[in-house]
């Protein structure tokens, strides 16, 4: 009698057990090696993969709360950066501004920072297309009758 896996006993399994893909890629030019990557996969249920030791989501305080409180870092901290972004002037919020005295949304200072960005990407754009044209007007040097273009005559 031939036993029948449908897929919910196959994924059983294979996070029952677990499985391994291990493989390596080199690449190697006149025996000096460019590339070097090592692959390993597992893929099995959390419960074996405790099992075997794996608990690095654990320690993760982008995936843990427990690692999130021991770190001592607010859930949504980031790195302080040293001036303002421009989402810190918009907004009234960043480093220079606290909670309780930051500015509420403002749509015109969004749309004014719009127009100042805009008229900017403008004025570069125009300078970048002045640079590249060719110089249409520039005086050329004429050499007088008689002599080679290609070569000073003495």
């Amino acid at each position: 009698m031939a036993s029948s896996s449908t897929l919910g006993d196959i994924l059983e399994r294979v996070l029952d057990k677990g499985i391994v893909i291990a493989g390596d890629i080199k690449i190697n030019l006149a025996d000096v090696e460019l590339l070097n990557i090592k692959i390993r996969l597992v893929i099995c249920s959390v419960d074996k993969a405790m099992e075997m030791g794996i608990n690095w989501w654990q320690q993760d305080p982008m995936l843990s709360a427990n690692a999130l409180a021991a770190s001592g870092a607010a859930p949504a901290q980031l790195p302080a950066s040293s001036s303002p972004s421009a989402a810190d002037k918009i907004f009234g919020t960043g480093s220079s501004a606290s909670a309780a005295t930051a500015a509420p949304f403002d749509p015109s200072k969004l749309e004014k920072e719009n127009a100042l960005l805009k008229m900017r990407i403008e004025q570069l754009e125009s300078t970048l297309i002045l640079a590249a044209a060719p110089k249409r007007n520039a005086p050329r040097r004429s050499k007088p009758k008689g002599q080679s273009p290609l070569r000073d005559n003495e």
